[in-house]
């Protein structure tokens, strides 16, 4: 009897592999197998969690991640397989981890302002001691710490437990990429991931579409979101139509697999003589279509329709940088595979799917939206509405205090305020630039590093798209190109590569055309062609030099920083959990005291593990000032001693009426008054604790103005009053150009009994935001006298000067204030160069100021004459001429207001007014 040995092959596995001979190597193929099931379970269902981003889940993604790595690495070493040369983009990874690891080492003062002059400079003025005193027990928190001590060592990083933070997530990059280099260089294996990702693709397309057309505002129709704009499980459109570009990437080079056929089917001798009898000589396109149609088969029609759905998803995802992406992305590729020295182009093709893209867009309803959105691109003022020009000068300007060595992984989002120029009220997250977040956070050498990972993955991919059309690898290549060119463009304008599920995702595709290169070019190494093409040259620098250990050292220490990832990630998360159960600022007046306890204590637990996290530290304090605040109130009520209602006693408790009682004592020299105030159960048991956990934020990251401010509030409380000076100057220092900080640092000041540096805070609060004007002014008018601190308090800005003087200085008793108001403007306006009509109206103003009415009246005329499309003017003028009993011509002024802004209502009112005025004779 004649046995037969039957043979299964797993898509997993190469085509050209050999059935194991023994048992172990049957075990290592079967844990291979496993680990690259594992890898493409992980990227087609961490995008259904929310891409990822919750800290909870990607605790799970790390040690997934390290199962897979070791898993696959036994399978490989039981299977006695021998390992490719590892690719050359193994080495820029190492060097990006090196990186961030230096960035987190303490270093002396002379190196530090060598490679890190700011950075230095920022954490000597910035975290040294509160009070000028240096104690015992500040050096024992440095050294628990790690970031300086009394010998003035500090690290790079200004923020280092979000730079280890960030350093985890790019070693679970760097995993995936090398289990992408070790378990996916082979064919099959790359297609089974291009056949992943083009099924996970169409799916979230499909499900996105279904969600906007039964949009109730809730993800999966359950889940609130703060943000306005999701698309199918991710929560920002931008990054959910990434990913989506990942997809299409995968159904791409399914596709051009499927359409690889060797035996083209040819028109025969008799069709042919048919053809020329009837004197039949179809168009090129509608041969090409007639033979495509000849050609279909189920496996190209799934993956031409997975295409054409995952193109429409990205549209109605109104992703404006997605959609860039995937034109430049795709006019690339198709420009490789055109121009490519085997390559065939399928032009038709491509126009094909995208007019079904647009039907299927149109069917579906989607059309209007889809062309608002993309109109959009051609609309300088509309294209990128949330300030991201202004935001990215911002950055620039960071950049040149950090353009060695960067700022820190994960600092980016503190960093970029220090540098604000006008105030933004979006806090960007992420620089919506990753080229830019790169240069801020690494330096040059970061950038360089980066350009340097994409120029290598580009490289590969060319290498891959250089063999037989016909070849999963080379559709595999074409992947490689699409996926990276998409990217690459997209990066440009989003951050969708930080979210975990982008990222993993990402990496995976790059290790397979880095690994898959790398094994065809150690394959080729004996073969020598007899004529090379320009890109064979780039081949050795492709490749790491072969040693056998290197393979092997680089999975032991990745695992090994997997390992301790995997504990950052734990307590990272713990911290995180704790906070968004905790209650709110705003919802601390009508919280539970017994609930607040129970989060501080759960918060206190969580941080022994991560002491040096800022922002854990912080909202710890503020935990602490919020039960402060509970338990005063609760002592009032009791005692009955204040006569006010909730709101006004809950105000009451708040930090700056403690910093401001601490002020008063310290005025009246009451020592034993402020002592029994500290020793005060309340204080003593909150406010205490509060500081010493701000203290320790404070030497943790330099950088976060919000703990100052506490800081300076509560500086009573542990030292000194006077102290609070040195915490508001590193308020103004951090704060940027943000006003709401400015507006609590100027206040401060004020209680402190220092008038004229909250005059100048509160001026650059209005310099940074004009609508401020009057929260400052009515603040100030209460406690000061404007007309002698006038000159410090209101910016250089002659519209913003006229409009104070008429609104808060207007009464009789205050005419010598304005009088120094009008000769200020007057010297302001020959200081700037203004337009002919701006100096005009400027200059009416001031006449208007000093009662030269006439002359007023004939100077906003003729600034009209020049510009009568200022609605302002008009209504200035229309103002004026009213009070001078001239209604007629101030009617006509207010008809010009509301013909020229419809919309405005207090134009409206004026016209009103003054008809009203005109019938009743007033």
């Amino acid at each position: 009897m004649i046995r037969h040995r039957v043979s299964v092959h797993s898509p997993l596995l190469p085509a050209t592999a050999q059935q194991p001979s023994n048992r172990a190597a049957q075990r290592g193929w079967g844990f291979l197998v496993t680990a690259r099931g594992g890898l493409l379970t992980l990227v087609a269902v961490t995008p259904w969690f929310f891409g990822g981003v919750d800290p909870t889940v990607q605790i799970a993604l790390f040690a997934s991640v390290l199962a897979v790595l070791v898993i696959g690495w036994v399978g490989q070493a039981m299977s006695s397989r021998e390992t490719s040369r590892l690719p050359s983009a193994v080495a820029c990874l190492a060097l990006a981890i090196g990186l961030a690891g230096l960035q987190l080492i303490a270093l002396p003062g002379s190196i530090g302002s060598t490679i890190a002059p700011r950075n230095t400079k920022l954490w000597s003025t910035l975290g040294e001691d509160d009070f000028g005193q240096s104690t015992t027990s500040d050096v024992a928190l440095d050294d628990e710490l790690s970031l300086s001590n009394s010998e003035g060592h500090h690290p790079i990083s200004l923020f280092p437990a979000s730079t280890r933070r960030d350093l985890s997530l790019l070693i679970l990059a760097t995993s995936v990429f090398v289990a992408g280099v070790l378990f996916f260089r082979a064919s099959v294996a790359q297609m089974a991931l291009c056949v992943v990702l083009a099924i996970t693709g169409g799916a979230l397309a499909f499900f996105g579409i279904a969600q906007q057309l039964a949009w109730n505002g809730q993800l999966y129709w359950r889940y609130s979101i703060e943000s306005a704009s999701p698309f199918a499980s991710f929560i920002n459109k931008n990054n959910g139509a990434g990913y989506l570009n990942l997809c299409l990437s995968g159904a791409i080079g399914l596709l051009v697999w499927t359409l690889a056929n060797k035996n083209q089917p040819r028109p025969s001798e008799n069709e042919t003589a048919a053809h020329e009898r009837r004197g039949i000589d179809p168009p090129g396109v509608v041969i090409h279509l007639l033979r495509g149609l000849a050609e279909v088969s189920a496996t190209k029609l799934v993956a031409f329709g997975l295409c054409v759905l995952i193109c429409a998803g990205i549209f109605c995802s109104l992703s404006r940088g997605a959609f860039v992406a995937m034109a430049g992305g795709g006019a690339i590729t198709w420009l490789v595979a055109s121009f490519s020295r085997r390559g065939t182009s399928r032009t038709w093709l491509a126009a094909v799917a995208m007019i079904l893209v647009l039907i299927l867009v149109g069917w579906i309803g989607r059309a209007d939206a889809v062309q608002t959105r993309l109109a959009t691109l051609l609309n300088q003022q509309q294209t990128t509405p949330d300030g991201r020009w202004d935001h990215w000068a911002d950055g620039w300007r960071a950049a040149g205090d950090y353009w060695i060595i960067g700022s820190g992984l994960g600092t980016y989002r503190f960093v970029y305020r220090l540098h604000e120029q006008g105030f933004n009220n979006t806090w960007f997250y992420h620089a919506e630039n990753q080229y830019l977040e790169a240069l801020v956070e690494g330096g040059a050498i970061g950038l360089a590093i980066m350009l340097s990972m994409i120029v290598l993955v580009g490289l590969a991919s060319l290498r891959l798209a250089r063999v037989q059309p016909t070849s999963k690898t080379y559709a595999f290549g074409i992947c490689g190109i699409y996926a990276l060119t998409s990217q690459a463009i997209h990066a440009g304008f989003d951050f969708g590569l930080y979210l975990p599920a982008n990222m993993m995702t990402f990496a995976l595709i790059c290790g397979a055309v880095t690994g898959g290169a790398a094994s065809l070019i150690a394959r080729n190494a004996q073969t020598t062609p007899s004529h090379p093409s320009f890109l064979s040259h780039f081949d050795r620098f492709l490749v790491l030099p072969k040693m056998r250990t290197v393979p092997a050292t680089v999975v032991t220490l990745l695992a090994c920083a997997m390992v301790a990832s995997i504990l950052e990630a734990r307590s990272y998360a713990r911290i995180q959990a704790v906070i968004k159960s905790a209650p709110t600022a705003s919802e601390l007046e009508n919280a539970s005291a017994d609930n607040v306890r129970r989060s501080v204590r759960q918060l206190q637990v969580a941080l022994a593990a991560r002491i040096d996290d800022a922002r854990g530290q912080e909202a710890l304090a503020g935990l602490l000032i919020g039960l402060y605040r509970l338990s005063m109130r609760d002592q009032w009520q009791q005692a009955g001693e204040v006569n006010a209602d909730s709101k006004q006693l809950w105000r009451a408790t708040a930090p700056e009426q403690l910093h401001a009682q601490f002020h008063r004592l310290h005025r009246e020299n009451r020592t034993a008054d402020m002592a029994s105030l500290r020793q005060s159960s309340p204080v003593a048991n909150y406010i205490t604790p509060a500081a010493a956990h701000l203290h320790i934020a404070r030497r943790a990251c330099p950088i976060l103005p919000k703990i100052h401010l506490y800081q300076a509030e509560l500086a009573g409380a542990v030292a000194n009053p006077e102290s609070d000076a040195r915490a508001l100057e590193r308020v103004r220092t951090t704060a940027g150009v943000d006003p709401r900080l400015l507006l609590a640092c100027g206040q401060l000041e004020l209680q402190a009994g220092r008038a004229t540096e909250a005059c100048l805070t509160w001026r650059r609060c209005i310099e940074s935001d004009e609508t401020q004007l009057d929260r400052v002014m009515e603040t100030a008018d209460a406690q000061l006298d404007l007309g002698e601190y006038i000159q410090d308090l209101l910016p250089d800005s002659p519209p913003l000067l006229l409009r104070a003087a008429r609104e808060y200085f207007s009464s009789p008793e205050r005419e010598e204030v304005r009088r120094r108001i009008a000769a200020r403007v007057e010297a302001l306006i020959t200081e700037f160069q203004l337009r002919p009509e701006e100096q005009r109206f400027l200059l009416g103003g001031v006449y208007e100021l000093r009662g030269e009415f006439s002359e007023a009246i004939s100077a906003y005329q003729k600034a009209l004459i020049i510009q009568p499309s200022e609605a302002a003017w008009h209504y200035q003028l229309a103002i004026l001429l009213r009070t001078q009993g001239r209604h007629n011509e101030a009617r006509e002024h207010a008809k010009a207001c509301r013909r020229l802004r419809p919309d405005n209502q207090l134009y409206e009112n004026l016209l009103k007014e003054i008809i009203h005025a005109q019938l009743t004779g007033g």
